[in-house]
């Protein structure tokens, strides 16, 4: 209850904080309840509407409430759906570089040696890399654009961060008294590393996922953006960003919300995981 009283204290008194949570929990419920408040079915085409303002603008209708696009689908309705699939493989992406990352950074600086350096080598190959540009090879290699795919994808190019990051405590919390206890009194290294370093390396792990997030997110919609990320029918806001560039001189609705609700989004993700960070740091404590 302490805890939980400590949590919304110092929410509350964080205005970014405050303002990143709740941009957060906004764009989630876009995204799950987004075929109930989408007015129509977001791949409906109205060729009698192709292209209408967006409704404060002289030819539009609050029914279109943001307008349309080229083919007379709604665009406020576009968002929503695209939100769910954004996020998804913003989370899923997350969560698969998260794991490998988090257990590749544990074995490597809990036993060192031969083991640390072949996974910090493999890991310094990936960094080496430019992520988008090992993306985009991979995708047009695989010719395959699923959110399974993508997601993979993300992941292959995410998880070095997880690694370096939970290798780095993993070697500061090795020299601490509880585990040198631990050692002495014969635990195997699996109990150690589960029972002492795991829950204190948990802390980096969720700021490094929050970021991770907004940081998927925004890789999926460049490559949607580009063209080899998610495809029709489904819809993303990258795919709508796609959509909408031939189109910016002189329907600049049609991508230009998309890019709003995208940084919106990554701007709301990150003022979360900052405010995280302050509150999970242990020197923070008395805030």
């Amino acid at each position: 209850m302490k805890k939980t009283k400590r949590f919304f204290k110092l929410l509350f008194r964080s205005s970014t904080g405050t303002a990143g949570v709740l941009i957060f929990l906004l764009v989630c419920i876009a995204a799950i309840f987004a075929e109930q408040l989408a007015p129509y079915d977001p791949n409906m085409m109205d060729l009698m509407n192709m292209t209408k303002p967006p409704a404060w603008m002289e030819g539009g209708s609050i029914s279109h409430l943001l307008g349309t696009d080229n083919l007379g689908r709604d665009i406020f309705s576009r968002m929503l759906h695209g939100a769910r699939v954004s996020l998804t493989v913003g989370f899923l992406a997350t969560i698969c570089s998260g794991i490998v990352g988090t257990i590749l950074g544990l074995i490597s600086g809990y036993f060192g040696g031969i083991v640390d350096h072949v996974i910090m080598r493999i890991a310094d190959a990936f960094y080496a890399i430019p992520g988008i540009l090992l993306a985009l090879v991979t995708l047009m290699v695989v010719q395959s654009s699923g959110i399974g795919t993508l997601v993979i994808v993300i992941a292959a190019i995410s998880w070095v961060q997880y690694a370096r990051l939970i290798r780095a405590e993993v070697l500061r919390l090795k020299g601490k008294e509880f585990v040198r206890a631990s050692r002495t009194i014969g635990a195997s290294p699996w109990f150690i590393i589960s029972h002492h370093i795991v829950p204190n390396v948990w802390p980096t792990f969720i700021v490094v996922s929050t970021m991770s997030v907004a940081s998927s997110i925004l890789t999926e919609a460049s490559l949607s953006f580009l063209g080899v990320g998610i495809q029709s029918p489904l819809i993303s806001w990258g795919g709508m960003l796609s959509d909408g560039r031939a189109l910016l001189a002189t329907h600049w609705w049609v991508a230009t919300f998309p890019g709003i609700m995208i940084t919106i989004a990554i701007l709301g993700i990150t003022f979360m995981g900052n405010w995280l960070r302050d509150v999970l740091d242990p020197h923070n404590k008395g805030l």
